[in-house]
């Protein structure tokens, strides 16, 4: 299926691309083929220069990494779009810097994301304080270790070991 895929779409690109020139001219279809190279380099050049703000300013906390993480991933995947000529793929490129279709899509793609990957979770073994990464648990216990198995983000389980660490208040 993936390999019909590489051969149909190119080919229909082709095909509308032949069809656009018989109707308005060969010349403005290199130009606008020419146009949407150069706006999906000039797109792919931005999202590199603004690349550092943007993950500062995730560490500053005034942006969600999932936003951040979404806006740079699909406006490179736009560009790379608009680089390749055809109209088929220049009008997914235009969907694509849409918000609310960028969002639908960041939606599906992460679930399907999340179906392919493996839980992990991090044992923290309680009296030598040793740090185990292994698979999700099963109903016996911990997959690595006998440790306590926590699922939170780093300053949850920063907050949990400060907790339980005899001597403080």
């Amino acid at each position: 299926m993936p390999v019909l895929l590489f051969i149909a779409f190119p080919a229909l690109e082709f095909y509308l691309l032949f069809l656009l020139s018989s109707r308005i001219g060969a010349l403005p279809v290199f130009g606008l083929v020419f146009l949407s190279f150069i706006a999906g380099i000039a797109l792919i050049s931005f999202h590199g220069r603004s690349f550092l703000p943007r993950i500062s300013a995730v560490f500053s906390g005034s942006l969600a990494p999932e936003t951040a993480l979404r806006q740079s991933m699909f406006a490179c995947l736009a560009g790379m779009l608009l680089i390749f000529p055809g109209l088929v793929s220049d009008l997914i490129a235009l969907l694509l810097l849409t918000p609310h279709i960028n969002t639908i899509c960041a939606k599906a793609f992460f679930r399907l994301l999340g179906a392919r990957s493996e839980a992990r979770f991090i044992t923290i073994d309680a009296p030598g304080r040793r740090a185990y990464s292994g698979r999700a648990p099963d109903e016996s216990g911990p997959a690595d270790g006998d440790g306590v198995v926590f699922d939170c983000e780093a300053r949850e389980c920063a907050a949990r070991e400060n907790e339980d660490k005899p001597g403080q208040s």
